[in-house]
């Protein structure tokens, strides 16, 4: 309550309350997905960083990130206000003395044995105990979640809030910029390069990381420059301009729609940027792409073909192929002469009256959808419904 009294006093921050601290998660986790960047989550101790696991759990698994502040107990301090009487009550030794408070589970108990329930599920984190590194701690905390997209947890004990800290570190921005070993990185976009300059039908598969860590414009981007074939997955739905001419389709491995998978397993040059290989994000682990023609730009390691770089991030390699092909479109034969037929998608079911089936109503469904308009889909059949192609034709 100390904390959230403040959060008031901070015009720049936008409190958005819900009815309950896993409403409160998914809520942060649609956050950082449309908006592109870790959002706020605030909950208590014990109960309230419990109830919110599934949320932030989710979070962790599409990085979608996230930064989980807990209110805890007092460190030491001589005496509060008890919210639940009108007396003062000394509370000095709350987590010292491991003092049986509300949240606790039974006497005796470590206050700080929820940080540990919470590691399988964040980047890392920080519980703010010493004075003289809060404000370091706080920093470093921010920084490696906003790099890895990852859920990241600071603990903070409520007689900490009113300490003061030294202002002056709010003028320096944080520096959360992504970067790789110079050499590696540069084998990396320039091997890129030259399988563009040689390639015959490149194909660009633009996966849901790409997204999560900050790359879609980059990867329209790409697309735009280059007019290769691109394709989405079920994860990064929306991620290439599906009205584009040069949208090939949803790549779900062998359950894609007739022509996908083949355009994108039969090219020369697969060009695969963030991807998440997960059983729903490749139809099953169906996908069939030849490591001699893939290009794999992930956030963990960068591949090209048979040759693995650990620890090279796709983004700054992104930025730099995008640079590159910009600055001299001419030497890479770009944009490329049209090597494919538009893959246009069948209507599932042309019948206009009797039941409403499942292949009527998700394509039904589509030619209602403007741009920007936002799609939550369920993850039992709306998800597989909401993944297949809107034809535009009645």
């Amino acid at each position: 309550m100390t904390l959230l009294d403040q959060i008031y006093e901070v015009p720049e921050l936008k409190w958005l309350g819900t009815c309950n601290e896993l409403n409160g998660a998914y809520a942060a986790d649609g956050y950082a997905r449309i908006k592109g960047n870790p959002a706020a989550l605030l909950t208590t101790y014990g109960v309230g960083e419990l109830s919110a696991m599934n949320g932030v759990a989710g979070a962790y698994a599409e990085q979608a990130g996230m930064i989980h502040l807990v209110g805890m107990t007092a460190r030491i301090r001589k005496s509060i206000f008890s919210i639940f009487c009108t007396r003062s009550i000394n509370r000095s030794l709350e987590q010292k003395h491991k003092m049986l408070i509300h949240h606790t589970m039974e006497p005796n108990m470590d206050h700080k044995t929820y940080i540990g329930m919470s590691e399988p599920i964040r980047k890392t984190h920080t519980f703010l105990w010493d004075d003289s590194i809060m404000a370091s701690e706080i920093d470093r905390v921010i920084i490696e979640g906003v790099k890895s997209r990852l859920p990241v947890f600071i603990y903070i004990p409520f007689d900490i809030v009113s300490v003061q800290l030294d202002a002056k570190r709010l003028e320096t921005p944080l520096d959360t910029t992504v970067t790789n070993e110079s050499s590696a990185e540069d084998a990396v976009v320039k091997g890129v390069l030259d399988l563009i300059k040689t390639a015959d039908r490149p194909v660009i598969l633009a996966d849901v990381l790409t997204t999560r860590h900050g790359g879609r414009e980059l990867a329209r981007e790409l697309a735009d420059i280059t007019q290769f074939q691109s394709f989405s997955t079920p994860l990064s739905k929306g991620i290439i301009d599906e009205t584009s001419p040069h949208y090939g389709g949803l790549y779900n491995g062998a359950v894609s729609f007739d022509g996908v998978a083949k355009a994108v397993e039969s090219s020369d040059l697969v060009l695969n940027l963030g991807p998440l290989l997960s059983d729903s994000n490749t139809g099953g682990f169906s996908r069939d792409i030849k490591e001699e023609n893939l290009v794999f730009l992930g956030h963990a390691y960068c591949q090209i073909k048979d040759k693995k770089f650990e620890g090279i991030h796709f983004l700054p390699v992104l930025r730099r192929i995008v640079e590159g092909l910009k600055k001299n479109p001419q030497s890479y034969d770009l944009p490329k002469a049209k090597a494919f037929e538009k893959i246009q998608p069948p209507i599932l079911k042309p019948s206009t009256s009797g039941p409403i089936a499942q292949d009527y109503l998700w394509q039904r469904i589509g030619r209602f959808l403007q741009p920007n308009d936002i799609v939550l889909s369920e993850s039992g059949t709306a998800q597989f419904g909401v993944h297949s192609p809107f034809p535009q034709s009645p």
